[in-house]
């Protein structure tokens, strides 16, 4: 049984992001704030005038008035605050998987690839020579970006600033959204398109859906590996086998969505300016007792106990139910491991006396019960063979010295927010 529910009126013309019980919507060029439970509603002071914003993780970027800005919403503090001097016109904008990056697409064909750490811009090239406007950008990886214009994507590693893959679209390309290694596309023409993306060598597109109606959004379940897609008056939802369910639910003119939990999604319903939003419980069940969340902890290896309090500090002033243990070079942390298989996350220095960064990892990936532990390097070295190894060998992201306290918390808070979603 699907069920709405109307929750309030809210500004809104082409965005909501939900995390938790906070709501950020998209309009008139600003962002609002506001609560599921709360009937109010206000701006963020710093995202007047937005030509292009991105949000993941409690992090937005934005272009206002030629600057990018970028926030940890959630902490309240300012990452990014630069001039964009005379960059051509933004046309598209997306953060990294944890937040580390900012990609910036212009209408002539050009990325800027701004790092949130050092708050400096760390790559510049033309994606496409021909000068054609990059529509949308987007992450597959900390080190790999996909570009796109209205005909064709670019799948690029901006370590060697290598193509690794051109994909010709089957249509007009009206919207992209990245999952996990996938690309879903939908196209003028309102059908829907899966990449698959096994390797670079190995890529597979298939029509998921067509419709004649048109298809107002279309934003990724997470938990269930499948998309929601927003026509006009109805829901759909599609795994990656093209199998489809229709959700049958009556609302007038909405124009946007998002996904909050594997029960739940939030409508943007037009009513003259405003919008109606409305929950729809998925699967509606009894059972309403709290699951606690279980400890995850993380543990911090460096040689350099002040880099080591600066992460700690950051960890454990700024999120609960943590733990963070504490290796002063390789050696001692290959000890703890291998009589305790709890950690969750290792943010892990490369340069260390005794046994460095290269062989922890290589240690840790001849253990099985530490498969699931995550690596982030931290490194003050710009040796981009040396990252682009450890990308290979499992290490989820990377860290450039010296980084300040507060830009370490938007990667920590993702690294928990996938270590939770691994654990439903």
């Amino acid at each position: 049984m699907i069920e709405t529910k109307t929750l309030k009126h809210i500004h809104t013309t082409s965005d909501i992001y939900v995390d938790k019980e906070q709501i950020y919507t998209f309009y008139n060029s600003a962002i609002y704030k506001s609560t599921l439970e709360s009937s109010t509603q206000e701006i963020l002071e710093f995202t007047n005038n937005i030509q292009n914003h991105s949000l993941k993780s409690n992090v937005l970027a934005c272009v206002n008035s030629n600057f990018l800005n970028v926030y940890h919403l959630k902490k309240d503090t300012r990452l990014v605050n630069m001039s964009l001097g005379n960059i051509k016109p933004i046309n598209s904008i997306a953060l990294s998987e944890f937040s580390m990056n900012t990609i910036l697409g212009t209408d002539d064909g050009k990325i800027n690839i701004i790092n949130n750490i050092s708050a400096e811009s760390i790559l510049k090239f033309t994606l496409f020579s021909s000068g054609e406007s990059i529509d949308f950008v987007d992450f597959i990886e900390e080190n790999i970006i996909m570009g796109s214009t209205k005909k064709s994507i670019l799948l690029v590693d901006i370590l060697e600033k290598g193509m690794l893959a051109k994909i010709v679209s089957k249509g007009a390309i009206s919207n992209i959204i990245t999952c996990k290694k996938n690309i879903i596309y939908t196209t003028q023409e309102n059908d829907i398109y899966l990449v698959k993306i096994e390797d670079f060598s190995n890529i597979e597109t298939t029509k998921l859906y067509s419709t004649d109606s048109i298809i107002k959004d279309i934003k990724y379940d997470f938990t269930n590996s499948s998309v929601y897609v927003l026509l006009k008056n109805q829901i759909i939802n599609i795994d990656f086998n093209s199998n489809v369910k229709e959700l049958e639910v009556t609302f007038d003119d909405a124009n946007c969505i998002s996904v909050i939990n594997k029960e739940s999604l939030i409508i943007g319903s037009e009513t003259s300016s405003l919008i109606l939003n409305k929950i729809i419980d998925i699967n509606k069940s009894d059972n309403k007792e709290d699951v606690k969340s279980d400890i995850i902890r993380f543990m911090t290896v460096d040689d350099s106990a002040t880099i080591r309090l600066v992460i700690k500090k950051s960890i454990l002033n700024n999120f609960k139910n943590v733990e963070v243990i504490e290796a002063e070079d390789g050696i001692s942390a290959m000890e703890y491991l291998k009589n305790h298989s709890n950690i969750d996350v290792m943010l892990l220095d490369w340069n260390m006396p005794n046994m460095n960064g290269d062989e922890v990892v290589e240690a840790v990936s001849k253990i099985s019960n530490l498969s699931k532990m995550k690596i982030i390097m931290a490194t003050t070295e710009g040796g981009k063979d040396r990252v682009k190894e450890m990308l290979s060998k499992g290490v989820k992201g990377y860290l450039v010295k010296p980084f300040r306290q507060n830009s370490v918390i938007p990667l920590i808070e993702k690294m928990i927010d996938i270590v939770k979603k691994e654990r439903e």
